[in-house]
């Protein structure tokens, strides 16, 4: 079995995503979408079979996939009840410019039954789904890490044209209707549609995924009608080293035991933000809580702790980096927060900095191996993953064809750098010092 070259184009295994599939106009939620993905990247190679109308996958391996807590097997039965009764409207235009509209349900019907999902789709929309001149390729490992629906839907709504780099110009109704915000009266403004729903979402997406964009406004008379996304290759967003072995074991416990994360995404955080920046985002989001200002109490904390640690737009509590920041003057709340805002900002664009040369001097150290110290690795990094079905698999793929999913390549690499290079905080604090110097 070939062992695959860090140099290569890594292509992730991804759901060939019909153009009106992505194009759903509804409000479903970020877990449907995740769902609804894996569904149809199980069911896609049945769909020539016109005797096989009923799929099946585990409900493990559906839960695995879509990326959510696998003891919550009631939220999964919601969101699949939710969905065998969500319309789907597809407006698909072919090469010759001829409209074909439709509507239908996401799922025709959905069971679960010792361990097993069972589900179909209606006639209509099966056929509309296997037609592979509309495909666009998205990796189910990456939309698992999405926890914002409306970002996944922008995500699933660019990446088709990631080939040639921009999106067309959406009208504000239509982009309203993908992103199924088109209910909400206070996105009828635009300067609120943007702060609130097409920022956040831009920031996950270039944060996460494998892509990152860039809107572009389309005005008439200076009102805003439409918007246009430009689109680029975005590697560091997909794999970024951060070695699991420098993870605050504490944080990480709380994280998942009081704010509900799941493990990935307290390991996600971890490895994305300042040990300094979570705990004060952990601070306002307890107080929140106790203030009975977040909605749907309880289970609404992952979510909103996940939005107020991404866009970091909070009232910042008295920490230790207030203290630097204050260095004992009476500045104004005003210019404490923006400083320290600041100083959050810095300390995230350095930590990406730095992750980007780590990668690099993997890269290296893979390219300079001889076959026998690099086999010896795959087998040694195979053995980490034991229990862990889905990503041996990916893990197998990419051995195997040279192509793979960019998480399953980010983890090998983590493994690498863990291994091989110095541990990470001593290698950052040092990194860190350098750029003082």
């Amino acid at each position: 079995m070939p062992a695959a070259t860090p140099g290569q184009n890594v292509l992730a295994p991804s759901v060939r995503k019909h153009a009106g599939a992505i194009h759903i106009k509804n409000d479903i939620s970020c877990l449907q979408r995740k769902a609804w993905n894996v569904l149809l990247h199980n069911a896609y190679d049945d769909f020539p079979d016109v005797n096989l109308q009923l799929h099946t996958i585990p409900v493990r391996d559906l839960m695995d996939l879509a990326g959510f807590d696998s003891k919550n097997v009631k939220y999964l039965k919601d969101a699949l009840e939710d969905m065998v009764t969500t319309k789907i409207k597809w407006d698909i235009i072919d090469h010759q410019g001829k409209s074909d509209w439709g509507v239908t349900t996401a799922l025709a019907s959905a069971s679960i039954k010792d361990g097993i999902c069972s589900y179909a789709y209606s006639p209509q929309l099966r056929t509309k789904l296997y037609n592979p001149e509309f495909y666009a390729r998205i990796d189910l490992l990456i939309i698992s890490r999405f926890s914002s629906g409306h970002a996944l839907a922008l995500y699933e709504n660019c990446a088709r044209y990631r080939a040639i780099n921009q999106t067309p110009i959406l009208p504000l109704p239509l982009f309203r209707e993908l992103l199924g915000v088109n209910n909400t009266a206070s996105y009828d403004e635009f300067k609120i549609l943007n702060r609130a729903v097409i920022q956040p979402a831009i920031k996950e997406i270039n944060s996460i995924s494998d892509i990152c964009l860039e809107v572009e406004l389309q005005r008439e008379k200076r009102k805003v009608v439409g918007v246009k996304f430009r689109i680029q290759e975005n590697v560091q967003g997909a794999l970024a080293i951060d070695s699991p072995s420098s993870f605050n074991h504490e944080l990480l416990r709380k994280l998942q035991d009081d704010f509900c994360l799941t493990e990935t995404q307290a390991k996600e955080a971890l490895a994305l933000h300042s040990e300094d920046r979570i705990s004060i985002v952990m601070e306002y989001v307890q107080e929140k809580y106790t203030e009975g200002k977040i909605k749907a109490g309880a289970k609404g904390i992952a979510p909103y702790f996940l939005r107020v640690l991404r866009d970091g737009d909070v009232k910042l509590a008295k920490t230790g980096l207030d203290k630097l920041l204050q260095g004992g003057a009476q500045a104004s709340p005003k210019a404490a927060q923006a400083g320290q805002q600041s100083l959050l900002q810095d300390d995230d664009a350095v930590r990406r900095e730095f992750n980007a040369q780590r990668r690099s001097e993997v890269e290296l150290l893979l390219a300079g191996m001889d076959s026998e110290v690099r086999n010896s690795l795959n087998d040694q990094f195979a053995a980490t993953l034991v229990g862990q079905r889905l990503m041996l698999k990916k893990w197998a793929e990419f051995l195997a064809k040279g192509e793979g999913s960019a998480m399953v390549v980010n983890n090998f690499y983590m493994f690498v750098a863990e291994k091989l290079l110095p541990p990470y905080e001593e290698a950052l604090e040092l990194y860190r010092k350098s750029l003082g110097a």
